[in-house]
């Protein structure tokens, strides 16, 4: 719910600062100054015509009605496929930066055919 008829009112009637309208309505303080900013620019005056109803307001303020959750009509990414991106990038980096090592080998199996074959050597018994 909106405080906007507040928001004016500790602003014009008590002459509280903008921090303090911000503190004591749980808004940060550039809301109030934003709010503060169209009423001045939308030619309504203090005090507020009691036939003004909140919603009317808004729409002298906002030109409409406040649209919760539209994020100005964007296109959301498909997080999958830029999961699938990040992932086969991190993947091409890695196998760059083990190539450019000077003692990697080169060629398309160079990774594991030219590896030491100890390395690979599971011991059967402990110790």
């Amino acid at each position: 719910m909106r405080q906007i008829r507040e928001l004016l009112r500790l602003h014009f009637d008590e002459g509280l600062s903008q921090r303090l309208i911000a503190r004591s309505l749980g808004v940060v303080r550039s809301t109030v100054e934003r709010v503060i900013k169209r009423f001045l620019a939308c030619g309504l005056t203090w005090p507020l015509d009691p036939a003004l109803s909140d919603a009317d307001l808004e729409q002298r303020l906002y030109r409409g009605a406040a649209h919760v959750g539209s994020a100005k009509g964007c296109a959301r990414p498909n997080y999958a496929e830029v999961v699938k991106q990040q992932v086969a990038r991190m993947k091409r980096s890695a196998i760059r930066d083990v190539r450019s090592m000077p003692w990697c080998p080169t060629g398309p199996d160079a990774l594991v055919s030219n590896w030491p074959a100890s390395w690979f050597e599971v011991p059967l018994s402990p110790g």
